[in-house]
């Protein structure tokens, strides 16, 4: 089993290298992965930097996340794929947990748990990074309200950073995400949902921290309109095209409330601001 990370870069970040680096600096051997950049600027001493570092350098006109995250795939030969923001960070065991977990062939989706940290600081307790599975749900199971609740609760969808997944999934639907950068994450695990229903795969979740979530300014805007208002606004149309694409109704029906629920909050939150 050969695994792919593919990386996705927005804009000039200083974190770029942290981000790489911790994919690079990895427990699993080096030929058991490769690592796919894709960003959508050119930067002579970021590229140079790349290039040194043998990993695929892809610069795309796309500035969607989905759309970064679509070539990733194109260009991406691996069984195997797991997603990182350029922010964010892998522990060292984060690929050798992930290919323990899909030696398990039923398994289609994998989320790992993650920790916060600002600058070098860790913000949350750190618990065991080795990968346990705390749960595993066959695709048809989550179609139960309750069922498909608890998942979500628990952070099933939550962070591109701590998703793996087949192959054969992302690349089923992966054209679906482009043009998209608000609540990708959760259009994965969405559109993963609907695929492994057909494919008889099953979604697992850990309780092993294999992910370091990046707190900043530069990911965490304070700005109270653009957080709610802004955003939630690109949220929906995330949630109107997985309306769309899903073949599931329970999965439509289940989007279709969250959707209203979503649109009646922003019309308050508009009301409010002025």
């Amino acid at each position: 089993m050969r695994l792919s990370v593919i990386i996705t870069g927005y804009t000039k970040r200083p974190f770029i290298k942290e981000a790489i680096l911790s994919v690079l600096n990895q427990t699993l051997k080096k030929d058991r992965y490769e690592i796919i950049f894709v960003k959508n600027y050119e930067d002579r001493e970021i590229d140079q930097w790349l290039n040194s570092k043998g990993l695929k350098n892809i610069t795309v006109s796309d500035t969607s996340l989905g759309g970064k995250i679509r070539i990733g795939v194109q260009e991406s030969s691996g069984d195997v794929l797991s997603l990182l923001e350029d922010d964010d960070q892998f522990y060292p065991s984060k690929l050798e947990q992930v290919q323990k977990v899909f030696q398990n062939k039923s398994i289609g989706y994998f989320h790992n748990n993650y920790s916060f940290f600002y600058d070098n600081m860790e913000i949350t307790n750190n618990v065991s990074q080795e990968g346990i599975m705390l749960l595993a749900w066959k695709a048809d199971n989550l179609l139960n309200l309750k069922t498909l609740n608890q998942a979500l609760k628990m952070g099933i969808s939550f962070n591109n950073s701590c998703i793996s997944l087949r192959r054969e999934l992302l690349e089923s639907f992966s054209q679906k995400l482009t043009g998209y950068t608000v609540s990708v994450d959760y259009a994965i695990f969405f559109l993963t949902l609907d695929a492994s229903l057909q494919r008889n795969y099953g979604l697992a979740l850990s309780t092993g921290q294999l992910t370091r979530y990046r707190i900043s300014p530069l990911k965490e805007k304070r700005n109270v309109e653009d957080l709610y208002l802004s955003r939630l606004i690109e949220g929906l149309k995330t949630l109107k095209m997985l309306i769309e694409q899903l073949s599931s109704t329970e999965l439509k029906s289940y989007l279709d409330y969250t959707y209203h629920r979503s649109k009646l909050i922003l019309n308050i939150l508009r009301e409010d601001s002025r």
